[in-house]
């Protein structure tokens, strides 16, 4: 069964190896609230895509779960799931298991 904890260990760790790319200035704080799309997130389209692929590598590595984040399903998702870490992991979760992160949107 995947748990918060083991899904926001991937995630912050994805965040870690995409901050290694970028200037202190450009790097992405690791918390729920953390923007990743729009006026607010401090990534462009290719930190964004590189992002992503590196939460679903750290995803089947260090938990054993085959997720593509990028299926039209999630595209044509009404709420934008992709909005901040916090989003997205009530996102995966209630994908993979029914559930929420249970904490707040913004």
């Amino acid at each position: 069964m995947l748990s918060k904890d083991h899904l926001l260990e991937a995630i912050y760790e994805a965040i870690d190896e995409v901050n290694q790319q970028f200037p202190v200035e450009q790097r992405l704080e690791k918390g729920l609230k953390t923007s990743l799309l729009g006026g607010e997130s401090k990534l462009d389209s290719l930190g964004f895509v590189t992002l992503i692929v590196a939460i679903e590598q750290k995803m089947e590595e260090n938990v054993g779960v085959m997720i593509s984040l990028t299926d039209e399903i999630v595209v044509s998702h009404n709420d934008d799931p992709f909005e901040t870490v916090g989003t997205l992991c009530d996102y995966i979760l209630s994908s993979l298991e029914g559930t929420e992160c249970g904490q707040e949107r913004t």
